[in-house]
């Protein structure tokens, strides 16, 4: 399968027919595969939802030369669901992420707060700096789908990897 890596919410990316940005995994699942469906893999940040995007076959598996790693699990109805109705209005995340970055909030959302997005700095364990780094890392990649200016991507992928970096320097203790 080809999935691209999105909140299990967003639509991005189903209409869009070239596989730029796709990445090859194993449907393990008795279900037959969809475009649409939603599952989670190992993203090497962690568990990370996806969309799939494209059906593979043997031919692409074949030219993709390397070991195809399986998608972990369907994401289940109810998940979707409570996501969809618990979406925020995305402007308003970003406004209060631009906030937090230290950039000024977007019109019409000059009400947000730091507070509305995990932390950019601080003290935190291993395990809440993972947390704090996937969350950025999800609004940086909603950030890039969005084709926001490149200074607030860039903001947003410097916070995601500072708490992956602290992660992984508490993990080495």
């Amino acid at each position: 399968m080809y999935v691209k890596f999105r909140e299990l919410s967003s639509s991005f990316g189903l209409n869009d027919h070239s596989m730029a940005g796709a990445y090859l995994y194993r449907w393990p699942f008795r279900e037959e595969p969809a475009i649409g469906a939603r599952a989670f893999v190992d993203g090497g940040y962690g568990v990370s939802p996806v969309v799939v995007v494209g059906l593979a076959g043997e031919r692409d598996a074949k030219r993709y030369g390397g070991d195809i790693v399986s998608l972990l699990r369907l994401a289940r109805a109810e998940e979707v669901s409570s996501e969809v109705h618990g979406v925020d209005d995305d402007e308003r995340e970003f406004s209060a992420a631009r906030v937090a970055v230290g950039l000024s909030p977007l019109p019409g959302f000059e009400d947000v707060d730091a507070s509305e997005v995990p932390p950019t700095a601080g003290e935190l364990s291993a395990e809440e700096a993972d947390r704090a780094g996937r969350a950025w890392w999800r609004i940086w990649k909603a950030a890039e789908v969005a084709e926001r200016p490149t200074d607030e991507q860039k903001a947003f992928s410097a916070v995601a990897f500072r708490w992956f970096a602290i992660r992984d320097r508490q993990n080495k203790k």
